[in-house]
């Protein structure tokens, strides 16, 4: 016979270690993927008698915090659960299930030792328990039974058995040791060949049950024995439903049904234990033997699930499956007979996904080892049944293999992805590339610099672009990375761009020239225009002179450092023959474009027409009736000979006026004595001018040209001594009509 489970989502269990891990939520569903024996590595953790100081395992779920979910053995079984907690209730694998399931799972070799509400599934339960059977030993007080210690509304065991040895003081009971409460509960389609041992209400199925709960088509053949209110099948029974029952009424074990019986029961004895291995009898005819119990009979055997008898086929290591860079697949199976059989035949089969079948093979032995080689890439189903020799057979799940071995294509593209040691003035780095895969699994697109990793993957095959964006100046490195669903991995090259978006920065600009006697630029000199260039990553490249002079001309400055983040540069131009105007300013950029431009500076060059006079202090100098010298004072003409269209040349004449009372010198006459005061009546007195010895009226001084005139003061004839305290102006009258006083 095939079994076909249905697929469930859930939590899968393996071991005992996940079994312990469904306390972390009570409201889970939970398949058992495997059997959990006493051999697991992690068995003496969580289960065994040495496990929790002593005490075992815990049981799942409390009164206080019950298991609400489902639990699906999958016909699979947990052998040597051991508890031992006395003083403690609600204790079983689970302390109390409520309002979930618990299905499909046989619990072998138990060792249950608790207080009240002691069961090997669960202390107390409100579950639908179905297909489950329990074997070894369980120790409690009160509400003690081989499935569950009690079975409250709306509680259902159907299609159970215990073989276990159950023990208590009162409301013991080989399937629940209590069956009780409003709402109906339910009993019905299971069984007891164990041994049940109490005080008072003591039944092979239940302790008591009262007040609505139903127990309908089970049977009891074990051994059940106490002091009061002792049943075959139940120990106390009130007003409730107990329907087409059976027991074994064998030396040893009460003759009634019923311990203590309020209402009325449909109950049988059967002295023939033969009864009850023929499907045919009662309550066996009404149990389902098309989908739950099996209806193979030796003769000696009493029934059992059908998933007993059906053997178990695994694939089991080392098993190659999922997605595989290789051109093989190795399948290694297993194969456990159940009680009844002694042989079976594994048939392995592999198939492409379309359907077509690529290979198969058989063989009697377990396990069966194969290297199923020289495939071509693709994907392939694997699957295989066992058939014992007693007709029962059952398959595995089917594998899905993918085999690539081919390594996915990945480039670069040439539209907008900038080439390796690109440097540009942007924020910004655009990736993209071609991709070439058909089992893709992932692209990676890893960015970094010294400070930072950016990594962004993507698992799907239109993500072959990536723009990173709002980025700091720097240097940048970068790859993209694909990988394909066998593990096959390529990369890019990794490339590298620096990104700067500041532009050059100026300081200290500068005109230097070679300046005549009045600091002016005179036309055809050489002017050196310098300045500072800073940029602050990159560089600069080029320094451009700009100079207006009626068109605006360009030139290319020098530089003279090699310092990138702050050089000096210069240019050196030769100004115009003739008087002109100049307007320059500074052109700079580094080298990915960013471009800076200084504010503009204005100079003159031309000729010019000046002079000065350097003056003496000639101190005090007294005479009588005599000619004295006073000093000198040197006359400079600073002005080029090229000014205007004349030669720059001063003239020093006119004169100023002389007080009576201030001793004034004037340029007047030939001789300055000449002149005459009336209210003095003094003829001597005034200054003489000379030159080179001679007396002189006036003085021409040409450009670039210095002249000094000699002083003397003229004083009077008169009884004392005058002490003067001579100054004078000079006037100049300046040829190209440039004239002052």
């Amino acid at each position: 016979m095939l079994i076909v489970l249905p697929a469930v989502s859930a939590t899968s269990i393996y071991n005992w270690t996940d079994l312990n891990n469904v306390r972390n939520n009570l409201a889970g569903s939970y398949t058992l993927e495997n059997d959990l024996t006493t051999g697991m590595a992690d068995y003496d953790t969580y289960a065994s008698s040495s496990a929790n100081g002593g005490a075992g395992w815990v049981p799942i779920g409390s009164s206080a915090s019950k298991f609400t979910g489902s639990f699906n053995g999958q016909n699979h079984t947990i052998d040597g659960l051991f508890i031992s907690r006395s003083g403690t209730d609600y204790v079983g694998l689970f302390g109390y299930a409520y309002l979930g399931s618990i299905s499909n799972v046989g619990l072998t070799n138990v060792n249950i030792t608790a207080t009240n509400f002691v069961g090997s599934f669960a202390g107390a339960s409100s579950d639908n328990i179905d297909r489950v059977y329990s074997t070894g030993k369980i120790v409690g007080a009160d509400k003690v039974g081989g499935i569950t210690g009690y079975n409250v509304m709306p509680g259902i065991i159907n299609n159970t058995y215990s073989n276990a040895n159950v023990t208590g003081s009162t409301n013991v009971g080989g399937i629940s040791g209590t069956h009780s409460g409003y709402g109906s509960p339910k009993i019905y389609n299971s069984y007891f060949t164990g041994i049940v041992t109490g005080s008072t209400i003591v039944g092979g199925i239940t302790g008591s049950m009262g007040y609505g709960p139903i127990l309908d088509s089970s049977f009891v053949t074990g051994s059940v024995s106490g002091t009061s209110s002792v049943g075959s099948v139940v120990g106390t029974f009130i007003y409730s439903t107990l329907t087409n029952s059976y027991w074994y009424n064998h030396a040893g074990n009460p003759s009634s049904c019923v311990g203590t019986l309020t209402g009325s029961v449909t109950c049988t004895a059967k002295t023939d234990i033969t009864w009850f291995y023929n499907v045919s009898n009662g309550p066996m005819s009404s149990w389902d033997f098309t989908s739950d119990w099996s209806n193979y009979f030796d003769g000696v055997t009493f029934p059992v699930f059908q998933w007993q008898l059906v053997p178990q086929i695994s694939f089991v290591g080392p098993l190659t499956s999922g997605n595989l860079s290789q051109n093989y697949i190795e399948s290694n199976l297993t194969s456990t007979l159940p009680f009844n059989a002694t042989t079976s035949t594994i048939n392995r089969t592999l198939y492409y996904v379309n359907g077509t079948l690529v290979s198969s093979n058989s063989s009697t032995t377990s396990p069966f080892y194969e290297n199923i080689s020289s495939l071509t890439e693709g994907t392939y189903i694997l699957n295989a049944t066992t058939t014992t020799d007693t007709g029962f057979t059952s398959s595995t799940s089917s594998t899905t293999i993918l085999l690539d071995t081919t390594y996915p294509l990945i480039n670069y593209s040439s539209v907008g992805t900038e080439g390796n040691n690109t440097n540009i003035s942007q924020d910004w780095i655009y990736v993209n590339v071609s991709l070439t895969e058909t089992n893709l699994a992932n692209i990676t697109y890893s960015l970094w610099n010294s400070s930072e990793v950016n990594t962004t993957t993507y698992t799907t095959n239109t993500s072959t672009s990536i723009n990173w964006t709002g980025l700091a100046d720097g240097t940048y490195t970068y790859n993209v990375t694909t990988t394909d669903l066998a593990g096959n991995t390529n990369q890019t090259e990794t490339r590298t761009i620096a990104l700067d978006t500041v532009a050059p920065t100026f300081s200290n600009i500068a005109i230097n020239y070679t300046t005549d006697i009045n600091n002016s630029i005179d036309p055809g000199s050489v002017v050196r225009v310098t300045l500072n260039v800073s940029d602050s990553f990159l560089g600069v490249s080029d320094v451009i002179l700009q100079i207006y002079n009626g068109t605006w001309e360009n030139y290319t400055m020098v530089s003279l450092t090699s310092n990138i983040s702050n050089s000096e540069w210069q240019y050196n131009f030769t100004t115009q023959a003739t008087d002109a105007t100049y307007t320059f300013n500074v052109f700079a950029n580094d080298t990915v474009g960013n471009i800076n431009t200084s504010t503009n500076t204005t100079f003159y060059s031309y000729w010019d027409c000046t002079w000065n006079v350097s003056t003496n202090d000639l101190g005090t100098i007294g005479g009588h009736d005599a000619e004295v010298a006073l000093g000198n004072v040197t006359i400079t003409n600073t002005g080029d000979s090229q000014y205007g269209t004349n030669n720059c040349s001063i003239t020093f004449s006119k004169t100023a006026i002389v007080s009576a009372w201030d001793w004034w010198a004037n340029f007047s006459g030939t001789y300055v004595a000449q002149d005459f005061d009336s209210f003095l009546a003094e003829p001597k007195r005034g200054l003489n001018y000379s030159y080179n010895g001679a007396k002189v009226t006036s003085l021409v001084v040409n450009a670039s040209e210095s002249k000094t005139l000699e002083i003397s003061a003229m004083f009077p004839s008169i009884s004392g001594t005058i002490t003067e305290y001579p100054s004078f102006p000079i006037a100049a009258s300046i040829t190209d009509s440039e004239s002052g006083t």
